[in-house]
């Protein structure tokens, strides 16, 4: 359509919480093991309340699946002869994908999971549920087992993360950078990896995968010291202006320290910026407040005047008003005479 600006920004249309910011890197880990929570127990209880719910907990479990993607999931259609399971209903944004099926134990789940499939429509939503019903029973049933970030400290979601991060570590050998960001793959195991958990979650660009498994550079980042400027000094006068040791001391790069020493400067300069812009405002302000005086005291005058000549033209115009009706009075009595 060419027309570019037709469409605003979210921020155009919504306001952000205050202190909002959305991380595209995985700031912490979301899986259920960083929380200590045992998803077998927890499929267990919920096989007890809803076996529908738990089977579903079990697909996203196994094959990284979203909530409505397990829902929706038609277990005898989607298996393929290759090895892998297509997903193809409740996608994000209609993308279909493969999920490869490597362990025996997933084709049991898959096969246990058809028993329990809707046999008019193949989904795992038993009748008579709707899909939008369906969907809010299933996080009441998990909520009602705490599965929710106020209680267990998870959500389902996480089951995906986990899954994610089981896949990078079997491609590279190491665990994922939010487990452990000190233990460093081959480069080329790990660009692997990062197309595969890409390809297996259904998104479109490599750098999505850092969304679940983080990265190693924002780990990095995330352990890096906050220092101030007073500690920078105090760091640069116990090494005698060495910013190399004043940097190591702090644990922070040389980079990290001129940032410190670059951020005062700069509020330095504003803030002189600031004081030059107040004294300017002020002495602007004198300058017209005296000559808006001197204009007042020049306009009052002009005003007094313009008054006074008033004054006098009418006591003029009275005095002639006067005269001439004395006048012809005078005139008339001569002439009676």
């Amino acid at each position: 359509m060419g027309k570019h600006q037709l469409v605003g920004t979210v921020d155009d249309y919504i306001e952000r919480p205050e202190g909002y910011r959305r991380f595209y890197v995985a700031q912490q880990d979301k899986s259920w093991e960083a929380a200590n929570v045992n998803v077998d127990d927890v499929i267990a209880r919920l096989t007890e309340r809803d076996r529908w719910v738990a089977i579903q907990v079990e697909l996203q479990s196994a094959f990284g699946l979203r909530a409505l993607e397990s829902m929706l999931l038609r277990p005898l259609q989607c298996l393929r002869l290759s090895g892998h399971l297509q997903i193809i209903d409740g996608t994000k944004g209609g993308r279909p994908r493969v999920v490869p099926i490597e362990e025996g134990w997933q084709y049991d789940l898959l096969i246990r999971a058809a028993r329990l499939s809707n046999p008019r429509t193949g989904s795992m939503i038993p009748e008579p549920w709707t899909l939008k019903k369906w969907y809010r029973h299933f996080y009441d049933v998990l909520q009602g087992q705490g599965v929710a970030r106020k209680v267990l400290g998870v959500t389902v979601h996480g089951l995906r993360h986990a899954y994610l991060q089981r896949m990078y570590e079997k491609v590279t050998g190491v665990p994922a950078p939010i487990k452990r960001p000190d233990h460093r793959p081959d480069p080329e195991l790990h660009q692997l990896a990062m197309e595969r958990i890409v390809a297996a979650a259904g998104h479109g660009l490599a750098t999505k995968a850092s969304a679940y498994i983080s990265s190693f550079a924002a780990i990095r980042k995330a352990d890096t010291p906050v220092v101030n400027y007073a500690q920078v000094l105090a760091a640069l006068e116990h090494s005698k202006g060495n910013k190399s040791n004043a940097a190591k001391a702090l644990g922070i790069s040389r980079q990290s320290l001129y940032r410190v020493l670059g951020k005062l400067n700069n509020a330095e300069a504003e803030a002189n910026a600031e004081a030059n812009a107040e004294a300017n405002a002020e002495a602007n302000a004198e300058v017209n407040a005296e000559v808006n005086a001197e204009v007042n005291a020049e306009t009052e005058a002009e005003t007094e005047a313009e008054a006074e000549a008033n004054a006098e033209a009418k006591v003029e115009a009275e005095a002639e008003a006067e005269a001439e009706a004395d006048g012809p009075a005078i005139t008339a009595g001569e002439n009676d005479a």
